[in-house]
């Protein structure tokens, strides 16, 4: 976690990090709302993740997701692909 969770800033000696810029971006694209999306592509843009990241961020959450009654896997591997840009995956 530590290497997908940037630093923000320390105060007092409590230190902050961002959650996996890679998990955030999943669940925006998730939701699909016209400002988490564009939040995505600022982090793309902003260069701080790689789209194609987002891919095998997906691979390794996918066996979970079954945990998740309220996330249709297929639905959300359609959306991360079409997000990349990539005809099928």
């Amino acid at each position: 976690w530590r290497e997908k969770s940037p630093f923000i800033v320390a105060i007092n000696g409590v230190r902050f990090h961002h959650y996996d810029l890679r998990a955030q971006a999943l669940s925006k694209i998730e939701r699909g709302h016209g400002l988490d999306l564009e939040d995505v592509h600022a982090l793309v843009r902003e260069k701080l993740i790689d789209p194609k990241d987002l891919l095998v961020a997906l691979k390794e959450i996918e066996p979970n997701i079954i945990r998740y009654p309220a996330i249709d896997a297929e639905d959300l591997h359609r959306k991360v692909v079409e997000f990349v840009g990539l005809d099928s995956e």
